[in-house]
């Protein structure tokens, strides 16, 4: 896990465009801890992990080197979800039917 951890940890900070400083401030910790995590040097509590992974919106499964998916997967379907709920009928329809189109679409380039 620590080496996973490390390296995602480094990716989405570098990403975000943060400074180790900026990081440690927005998770609630040192420069030097954040140093220390990504350099593999120290393990992070599974209290950590959770709060980068709030922090940043994604997968703890994902930074624990547990999935490929960074998505949290209940805040995908809670979105969605909310999304068709404010449609109307035919707005739903249309919905499914373009999910449906994209599903046969993905298919066929399966099999190409």
């Amino acid at each position: 896990m620590k080496a996973d951890f490390s390296s995602r940890l480094r990716q989405v900070r570098t990403e975000s465009d943060l400074t180790l400083e900026e990081c440690a401030r927005l998770l609630g910790t040192t420069k030097s801890a954040i140093w220390r995590y990504e350099a593999g040097e120290n393990v992070p509590s599974i209290d950590f992990v959770m709060r980068v992974s709030s922090v940043f919106r994604i997968s703890a499964d994902w930074l624990s080197g547990l999935s490929e998916s960074r998505e949290i997967r209940h805040l995908l379907e809670k979105e969605l979800l909310e999304v068709y709920e404010r449609l109307s009928g035919e707005g739903r329809k249309k919905v499914i039917s373009y999910a449906k189109y994209i599903l046969h679409d993905e298919k066929d380039g399966d099999e190409s």
